[in-house]
């Protein structure tokens, strides 16, 4: 069971024992597990918001208030609360950082938060009463997000051995395990493989060779895969959901090469790179946000940023209370918005005029996509241009009846210019539809989007099946760059089988440097490659199994 955080076990015995624990061993790292205010136990019951003694009182001494019963997020205390939660944890593990380095500098501090640690502990994970199908971009995302949010901190993601805390002594199948140890390793992030026991006395070993197989060769490249650096054209914010989710897969699944950043970790001042060092920002959903933030986003467009936003992205203070207005500027719409209630049988139309503005050819053969969530009804403001009509509840049944009568005016995507900038808002879940069905309609709205509206210039092109997963880093020193490709095919509902490989992948990249040579390291094959009057560096991949790594060596 866990201890409460405001207790003398976590306020002062914590340190007693990790005192004692550094003065007694040669211990390199210390690892705290189920951290922070949890209201389930490993079990799976229920046992509510903490209402200890010493909780009641902090909470109370904090805010002046008492503490909430019930976790209900329409309510100001419990978004308090939230807040509480966060920055008192955070504080302890900054208490925690102080101490271990007071006794030993070189000691490293793990544990599943940014607050406090050398290296950000997460989990590549299944359970049982998880929605299925797996997210098979968990340890991509999990890295991506650490890596790419904080600086001077490592990611320890692990690939956890089972399918559930009561199966603990089974396994996922093999290729689940190495498609997780593969992301991890082509994401720029370490290896880690967990089990319970020993290897020894693991009753469950199918999955030896291929964590065998992944681990010889991360060993044997160590050298071209550390104190690497991604190259991302876009910033994915990541909040969270499956409007991320959703997005994240668009733009994977369309080979854009993007980073994440946590949504915490934005509006703070240790992330890599500048927000403005970004060509595009995607904001999915992103409700919680201050207005010191939004007139900060506001200033990125204005100075010729790009902003794709979604759903009700700033509609919400940074505790999450609900303020009813968009106040993104930059968006192009009024503050005030009319909720539309989720209505089976409503679609949003694509005019000629749309398509237009949207260039896509992919689009010539497609009017109309569904809706099946509620939608902000928006007015757009100044020279803001509002795409797609919505369609209000139309018949679907029975069948000689299925017809709609009535195009509105009411837009489901606006395009601001803003400044030297500009800004695409779906005022919808639009990733949410496609993480829920992967309808092809909302997938080509959003590329076009970015590609049409906000003329994304990319860094790379990839001629190949959208299951091939892309990214690219380049060395520190600037000697090599190299193209990471992971096959996600060989997935077929619940199970996991072997990839099938994939043929005749073409890459096309802007070079960091002048190419002397490219070469696939898992395949240890030379390939030809051209360099074009304009810059593009072109190869052909001639076989994807799981993974390659296309190095490209500079003079």
């Amino acid at each position: 069971m866990h201890t409460c955080v405001n207790g003398g076990y976590q306020q002062e015995y914590i340190f007693k024992i990790l005192g004692e624990a550094i003065d007694r061993y040669p211990l390199d790292g210390v690892f705290f597990n189920m951290i922070g205010y949890h209201t389930y136990d490993y079990s799976g019951n229920y046992h509510g918001i903490c209402q200890s003694d010493a909780c009641r009182k902090r909470f109370r001494d904090w805010c002046g208030l008492e503490l909430p019963v019930a976790e209900n997020r329409d309510d100001e205390v419990f978004c308090k609360y939230q807040d509480f939660c966060q920055k008192t944890s955070d504080e302890l593990f900054y208490r925690v950082k102080n101490f271990a380095k007071g006794k030993r500098e070189g000691i490293a501090v793990c544990t599943y938060t940014d607050a406090g640690v050398d290296i950000i502990r997460n989990e590549s994970n299944s359970a049982f009463d998880r929605p299925l199908p797996e997210w098979n971009y968990s340890a991509s995302d999990n890295v991506r997000t650490a890596m790419c949010s904080w600086r001077n901190k490592a990611i320890g993601n692990v690939a956890i051995n089972f399918p559930d805390y009561r199966c603990r002594h089974s396994s996922v199948s093999p290729y689940l395990t190495e498609l997780r140890l593969v992301e991890n390793m082509l994401n720029g992030g370490w290896l880690d493989y967990c089990v319970i026991g020993t290897l020894e006395n693991q009753e469950d070993r199918l999955v030896f060779d291929n964590v065998r197989d992944v681990f010889g060769f991360h060993a044997e490249n160590e050298k071209w895969l550390t104190n690497t650096k991604p190259v991302a054209d876009i910033c994915l914010i990541n909040g969270g959901g499956n409007e991320y989710k959703g997005l994240f897969r668009i733009l994977s699944e369309n080979h854009i090469l993007f980073d994440v950043i946590s949504a915490k970790a934005m509006t703070g001042t240790e992330t890599p790179k500048a927000l403005e060092k970004y060509q595009l920002l995607v904001l999915p959903d992103i409700r919680n946000l201050s207005d010191a933030f939004c007139a900060r986003l506001d200033a990125y467009v204005r100075g010729g940023g790009k902003i794709l936003a979604t759903g009700k992205t700033s509609t919400c203070d940074q505790l999450g209370n609900n303020l009813n207005a968009i106040r993104l500027k930059s968006a192009g719409v009024k503050a005030s918005f009319r909720l539309q209630p989720h209505k089976r049988g409503t679609y949003f139309r694509i005019g000629s005029a749309d398509k237009k503005l949207l260039r896509s050819s992919k689009l010539d053969a497609l009017d109309i996509v569904y809706l099946d969530s509620d939608f902000l009804e928006c007015e757009a403001t100044g020279t803001t241009e509002g795409l797609l009509g919505y369609i209000p509840p139309a018949m679907f049944g029975p069948p000689e009846r299925c017809y709609y009568t009535e195009v509105t005016d009411i837009p489901g995507l606006f395009y601001s210019k803003y400044g030297k900038g500009s800004a695409a808002f779906f005022p919808w879940k639009i990733g949410q539809h496609y993480e829920k069905r992967s309808h092809h309609g909302h997938s080509l709205l959003i590329m076009a989007a970015l590609e049409g509206l906000l003329k994304l210039e990319r860094s790379i092109v990839v001629e190949t099946s959208p299951l091939v997963e892309v990214n690219r880093r380049v060395s520190g020193d600037g000697k090599f760059e190299w193209v990471g490709l992971v096959n996600q095919s060989g997935q077929n509902g619940t199970a996991f089988h072997k990839p099938i490989p994939v043929s005749d992948i073409v890459l096309k990249l802007r070079g960091e440097g002048e190419i002397k040579g490219v070469r696939l390291l898992r395949a240890g094959e030379e390939l030809k490659f051209s360099t074009g009057k304009d810059g593009w560096v072109k190869c052909v991949v001639p076989k994807l199994e799981r993974f390659e790594i296309v190095l490209y060596e500079h003079k």
